[in-house]
């Protein structure tokens, strides 16, 4: 049987609940083109999110 962790490892890291975004690239290629602008997207859409909650 195999058995993925929802959580992708950061469970036991963070309190208050996870929220995962699936943004394209892996590792070694999201901090460069072209994915730079999604994950920055993506990144900055979730701060907004929290920057409103308080």
């Amino acid at each position: 049987m195999f058995w993925v962790d929802s959580a992708l490892g950061w469970g036991s890291l963070v309190a208050g609940g996870l929220e995962i975004q699936l943004v394209p690239g892996y590792h070694n290629t999201l901090m460069k083109e072209p994915y730079v602008p999604i994950l920055a997207e993506r990144l900055k859409a979730c701060l907004d999110v929290v920057c409103k909650e308080r």
